[in-house]
């Protein structure tokens, strides 16, 4: 697949969507244990590492896919941005109570 002048697999949309929501899942709970959104980068990451090493990459096809692991980190930021209300960045804030979204 080609966007603009960079070309990927398809299968980059599926790590960035499915399996970067569940980096994001993975930093959420970290982010609650250590309050510490540095550690709980690392912890997601390692959590990547560990499933693309040992489930979806090293056992399924025996590959270790590093553009993998940016496409799910690239996930990882997406939803943070998406989901986190308060931050200046996001894609969807609350404004009164509400979603709004903003265009930067």
């Amino acid at each position: 697949m080609g966007l603009y002048v960079i070309y990927f697999g398809t299968d980059k949309l599926s790590h960035w969507m499915s399996t970067g929501e569940r980096y994001y899942r993975k930093y959420k709970k970290n982010f609650k244990k250590f309050n510490d959104k540095e550690k709980a980068f690392k912890e997601a990451i390692n959590y990547g590492i560990f499933l693309d090493r040992f489930i979806l990459g090293g056992i399924s096809s025996g590959v270790f896919s590093y553009a993998d692991l940016e496409a799910n980190f690239q996930g990882l930021l997406f939803n943070r941005n998406f989901c986190e209300a308060g931050e200046k960045n996001n894609i969807i804030t609350l404004v009164d109570g509400k979603c709004a979204g903003s265009c930067q």
